[in-house]
């Protein structure tokens, strides 16, 4: 039992090493290299929707929060219907950069 209690206590700079060993490579990914250097506008392209999507979904509740601590708190209709507006351009958004 005492070994069992030993063994568990591993000191932190063990665990770091053995994070280290056990990390993935990401080497096999330049095998794509040949493959992508023949469309850089596609991968571009690629790069933007990410970053679009990204942006969008980061975005969405940002919108939502303001819409409901302004909207509703102030009782004004007007705000609520153009930050409704707002959130339906950014699900727009989001849905042609994810297509």
């Amino acid at each position: 039992m005492a070994e069992v209690a030993a063994g568990s206590s591993a000191a932190p700079a063990e665990t770091a090493d053995a994070a280290l060993r056990n990390r993935t490579s990401l080497r096999p990914l330049l095998a794509l290299k040949p493959y992508l250097a023949r469309h850089p506008l596609m991968v571009a392209l690629t790069i933007v929707a990410l970053t679009m999507a990204a942006v969008a979904t980061l975005v969405l509740p940002l919108g939502v929060r303001r819409m409901i601590d302004l909207g509703f708190a102030g009782g004004n209709g007007a705000f609520v219907d153009r930050y409704f507006g707002v959130m339906v351009a950014i699900g727009m958004v989001l849905a042609l950069a994810s297509a």
